[in-house]
């Protein structure tokens, strides 16, 4: 015995959802390689050796519970890495509502017992869940499957970005619930990865943050450097560690929020609710949908939403901010209408993983691409500006018929 046998896994049982392929099957093939004997679950075919394979469909209740039956024993380790992008029916319960419903089924059962951990991947697209909580945590208080699906249906939450916050916002509330049983969880908010499904979004998923990237000499992550913290995390050697969300983003958002890459720091500050469009208070959320950049059926179009939020910010602002100080958002939309950008691609997104920018230019549109000279610059007033979304997915209206994407202008003190 030593003391770094803490990091492996002899003698323990690990189970991956979402084993078949990605970050999935990396990790999968590294839990093995500690000793673990290792158990796979996927909707797609297992065709790794050396694991037991089970299927499930975690957009179905009954399938995720015969899953968990078939699996049986018990479980030192849990890693949740099945998602799938904007545009799949059943996003909101594979990416989240069905993680947590299998999560409670093994705790129901005993079969995380104490010493066991957990751990989810989140996404980038999860950066900022705090200024989401309020509406999160709505979410959180629904125990029930199909009730869950019908608050996201209700909402018009379905997205990539959503359940993404979702697992954040969850990992971090109840973190202490699970402690007091003696189980740890946590999540990792990878930045871009070259898994299967990333490269079946090549031009957004992998096209987030290539200037960061470039700057730095770096590559896109390979599934294993991404499997590498889920099998720490749900280790002996990860003992004081739950509640937290790992971001292995190469130091991205880092670098973004304390302007050592100026060019990320825009999309930075939204993500992180720093910085948010006229009209929209703190209780407010910062992203689209509650920004009125998201055009439903019925509403009025964002841009005459945006120009009512901001004759409203300017009533207010001589009475609540006289000196100019509180820091606000000018959004503008870029590009032609939303009807004419990505019309036939049936995809759909917020922005993060699964944004529109590239696909964008491929229909010919009059837009910037992001990442060819998006700096932010800063003026004397403290004034900074540049393009939202930066080599990536930027800002841009999630609406039935395409994209948009937007720029920011973020006014504030120095």
């Amino acid at each position: 015995m030593s003391l770094f046998d803490a990091f492996r896994y002899d003698g323990k049982r690990v189970v991956v959802v979402g084993g078949a392929t990605g970050i999935g099957a990396a990790a999968a093939q590294l839990a093995m390689d500690a000793g673990a004997e290792v158990v796979v679950m996927d909707h797609a075919e297992v065709k790794q050796p050396g694991v037991r394979a089970i299927r499930v469909n975690l957009a179905d209740r009954a399938s995720i519970d015969a899953a968990v039956d078939e699996c049986g024993g018990v479980v030192h380790a849990l890693f949740s890495c099945a998602g799938v992008a904007d545009g799949t029916p059943g996003i909101d319960r594979i990416n989240f509502v069905g993680h947590r419903h299998l999560i409670d089924r093994m705790v129901s059962k005993g079969m995380l017992p104490r010493g066991s951990a957990i751990c989810l991947v989140s996404s980038l697209g999860g950066i900022g869940w705090e200024q989401s909580f309020a509406r999160l945590s709505k979410l959180l208080d629904i125990p029930d499957f199909d009730a869950a699906t019908q608050w996201f249906a209700k909402h018009g939450r379905a997205s990539y970005t959503t359940t993404k916050l979702a697992i954040c916002a969850y990992v971090a509330r109840e973190s202490l619930t699970f402690l007091k049983r003696g189980i740890r969880i946590n999540a990792i908010s990878p930045g871009a990865t070259d898994t299967p499904l990333a490269q079946a979004n090549k031009e957004t998923w992998l096209g987030f943050g290539t200037d960061y990237r470039d700057a730095a000499g770096i590559k896109p992550f390979t599934p294993l450097e991404q499997a590498y913290p889920i099998v720490f995390l749900c280790s002996d050697a990860a003992a004081a560690i739950t509640g937290t969300i790992l971001n292995s983003d190469a130091g991205w958002l880092s670098s973004a929020i304390t302007k050592s890459f100026p060019a990320g720091t825009m999309f930075a500050k939204i993500l992180l609710g720093r910085a948010r469009p006229i009209g929209v208070g703190q209780a407010d959320h910062h992203r689209p949908a509650r920004l009125g950049l998201v055009q439903r059926p019925g509403e009025q179009r964002p841009r005459r939403l945006a120009l009512a939020r901001r004759q409203h910010q300017h009533q207010r602002k001589a009475a609540l901010d006289p000196g100019g100080h509180r820091e606000s958002c000018r959004l503008q939309r870029r590009g032609p209408r939303p009807e004419t950008l990505l019309a036939d691609q049936g995809r759909r997104g917020e922005f993060g993983q699964g944004g529109a920018g590239a696909g964008a230019e491929q229909q010919g549109a009059a837009i910037r691409r992001p990442g060819q000279g998006a700096a932010v610059e800063r003026q004397e007033q403290g004034v900074e500006r540049g393009i939202v979304g930066h080599a990536g997915p930027p800002w841009h209206i999630d609406a039935e018929n395409g994209s948009v994407p937007l720029t920011a202008e973020v006014v504030g003190n120095k």
